[in-house]
């Protein structure tokens, strides 16, 4: 396998239509792949991760949305649903539009997020929030049942919703016209004394005081622009809120990426990515090149048959930082980490 299959395992093109957003939300398929991808050890997924140099620029303002309201008896008096006008027709990946209001009492504080042009998601523990753009992932009488009602409008839960039915809970509701949310649960990840009853109790009160609004720029370890060689931000995975601590002591892992490319199909991508430390993995690509950049270790490379370019950089600020870039040449990853500022380890 090459470093191109690699790369592509780790990133996929926006899910089509088909595509069951609440389950990829309540398992947190995505980053927990590239995850297993980077700490497998396969040839020149070292590079890969690393290549996942956190592109995930913030526009020089790194802040997420605040931090989920404690429990309460009632429903937060800022978790009110944003007039329709501060929503975009298409979403900024670099943007997240939503996060949680409530979570119950005890739920991991590690957070992950997704954001895409057409949906964001964001994850805490075993629950999940997802943002659509109008018409997608819209529910059908076929595939769902009827809910409770929600911030005043009727919503509807999966028919997959209950535990050992393809295990995970789902609750749809419309924000606007024709414009989808959505609560879940990922029923392995959930407390086993917890009944069906229960957990759909918690997904209620998550959607109705869920946050959605104008949004603030996703926290990223570096900042960089909205577009790269030409190329659109298409997709921007944090995985794990930074600066928090394990229950041990340690510094939680955490990884970025952002990829960027044009809908059409080019065959042009640009993708960074970052991880923290500087650890330099033993295997690599056959193209790959020692040297240093800035008195860094680091590794380049160029595969001729699939036209990629990369370069990764091992230990700059306290992290591995690393560009693929795919057909635009040799040395255009060069190019891009030279115009990444690069943000202290812990931003």
């Amino acid at each position: 396998m090459d470093t191109r299959e690699l790369f592509e395992q780790a990133l996929q093109d926006e899910p089509a239509s088909g595509v069951d957003f609440d389950r990829a939300i309540s398992e947190g398929r995505r980053t927990r792949r590239v995850r297993r991808l980077v700490t497998s050890g396969a040839a020149g997924l070292g590079v890969l991760v690393v290549l996942a140099g956190g592109l995930l620029a913030s526009r020089g303002d790194s802040r997420a949305l605040p931090p989920a309201a404690p429990p309460s008896t009632a429903p937060s008096a800022t978790a009110n649903v944003a007039p329709n006008a501060v929503l975009p027709e298409e979403f900024d990946p670099l943007i997240s539009y939503v996060d949680f209001g409530w979570l119950p009492p005890g739920t991991t504080e590690n957070r992950s997020v997704n954001a895409r042009r057409s949906w964001v998601t964001v994850q805490a523990g075993p629950y999940g929030l997802g943002l659509y753009t109008k018409g997608v992932n819209a529910p059908t009488a076929a595939d769902t049942t009827p809910g409770p009602t929600v911030r005043g409008v009727p919503s509807r839960w999966l028919d997959t919703s209950a535990r050992g039915q393809g295990g995970m809970f789902a609750l749809r509701w419309e924000y606007a016209p024709d414009r989808w949310a959505s609560a879940s649960a990922s029923a392995s990840e959930l407390p086993t004394h917890m009944t069906a009853e229960e957990v759909k109790a918690v997904l209620v009160r998550m959607a109705e005081t869920e946050r959605i609004g104008a949004g603030q720029p996703i926290a990223l370890p570096f900042v960089a622009p909205p577009t790269m060689l030409g190329l659109p931000v298409a997709d921007v995975v944090v995985d794990h809120t930074p600066r928090l601590v394990n229950t041990d002591g340690r510094p939680q892992a955490w990884s970025v990426r952002v990829s960027y490319g044009s809908q059409g199909g080019s065959g042009q991508q640009v993708t960074v990515r970052a991880w923290p430390g500087a650890e330099i993995p033993k295997d690599q690509p056959p193209t790959a090149t020692r040297t240093t950049v800035d008195g860094h270790p680091a590794t380049v490379g160029y595969t001729e048959s699939t036209k990629d370019d990369y370069v990764t950089v091992y230990g700059a600020e306290g992290m591995t930082t690393g560009v693929s870039v795919t057909g635009l040449g040799k040395g255009s990853s060069m190019t891009v980490l030279q115009g990444l500022r690069l943000l202290p380890a812990g931003w």
